[in-house]
């Protein structure tokens, strides 16, 4: 057997999952995510560049040997998926000077974006999202912590040189290309950078069917628009200093607002996350939050979220149960417990 080789399973290995061999089989036609091991990365099909090991043996029972048991097989096989090329295309070596260039000449993935830096709080949802979505992709990045408990995000050199909005995450890094420094404000937008920029790296947390790519941003976008920004540290204290007595009485209104948005944001995430584990039905269903079988940017940003809600009293046992089920999963996951903030903050 030989790298190239057209093998083809004709039979359903067995009637249970446990049981079923090939990726046809075991991805079910594109339905269901198949693990990779303990790395975290789950996939339902083979990508360019992907480094595939076959193994195969049967054991013979029954046979008077001086061994324990009689093993066939064909030995190990191993093989490089290459990119699909018709006639018309160069060659592997006359191409091979523009393995790194993208369509416009430029190089790309880590040829391109080097020394990456991301500016953050250890305690800031956001910036938590970008580290998941770093560490999904296996992208080496250094920690520049801003104390935005301090104000450090407020001065005015922070918004002239890192970010005019005074916040955090801001990610940094040289262009292999033209030698200068860039900075991408906003976690999505770094995110989807990411997602763009090493597109064979690592592992995506976007799923590549279409409607499960829009399952995952509609939760995603709650968090995003719809509670995130309603708690944030300036939006309070605006609302404090607008709504302060004359008096030396200080009230908390920001807080009760930011509190009250959360349970709004998480109430409606409930209700979807139920609604799509419905519509797969539960023998189809992973344990995260769109009912995939591994982490997505949606559990990117429910798990941070929920963090944030424990200080602001939530009572999460009461309004999403089914999120709490699917938080414990995520911090059972590599990317979650590595990237936590108590862990970040004790680093």
């Amino acid at each position: 057997m030989n790298p190239g080789d057209l093998l083809a399973s004709g039979t359903i290995s067995g009637p249970e999952v446990t049981s079923l061999g090939s990726m046809l089989e075991l991805n079910w036609k594109m339905t269901r995510d198949v693990k990779l091991g303990n790395s975290g990365e789950v996939r339902t099909f083979l990508k360019d560049g992907d480094l595939v090991v076959m193994r195969g043996h049967c054991v013979v029972r029954g046979v008077e040997t001086d061994d324990e048991e009689v093993r066939v097989g064909f030995g190990s096989c191993t093989g490089k998926v290459l990119p699909a090329m018709t006639d018309s295309e160069p060659s592997k070596s006359s191409s091979q000077e523009n393995k790194n260039l993208n369509s416009d000449g430029r190089s790309i993935g880590t040829e391109r974006y080097q020394d990456l830096k991301l500016y953050g709080h250890w305690r800031s949802s956001s910036t938590w999202r970008v580290r998941i979505a770093l560490t999904a992709k296996s992208i080496p990045v250094t920690e520049q912590p801003v104390e935005i408990l301090e104000g450090e995000s407020k001065k005015d050199d922070f918004a002239s040189s890192v970010n005019g909005m005074k916040q955090v995450p801001v990610l940094e890094y040289v262009d292999g290309v033209t030698g200068k420094r860039v900075q991408i404000t906003q976690s999505f937008a770094i995110i989807h950078f990411l997602e763009e920029a090493f597109p064979t790296k690592g592992c995506s947390i976007l799923p590549v069917d279409a409607l499960d790519r829009a399952r995952v941003r509609e939760l995603s976008e709650i968090v995003n628009s719809g509670i995130q920004p309603l708690q944030n540290l300036s939006v309070m204290d605006t609302i404090d200093e607008l709504s302060q007595p004359s008096s030396d009485e200080k009230v908390e209104h920001g807080k009760a607002f930011g509190k009250q948005s959360i349970e709004h944001g998480l109430q409606a995430i409930e209700k979807l996350v139920n609604r799509y584990r419905s519509e797969r039905g539960v023998d189809a269903s992973g344990q995260f939050a769109t009912g995939s079988f591994g982490p997505t940017l949606a559990d990117a940003c429910v798990v941070p979220q929920m963090y944030n809600a424990r200080r602001f009293g939530v009572n999460l046992d009461a309004i999403c149960p089914s999120l709490l089920e699917i938080e414990r999963v995520c911090l059972d996951h590599p990317w979650f417990q590595t990237t936590h903030p108590d862990a970040i903050r004790n680093a």
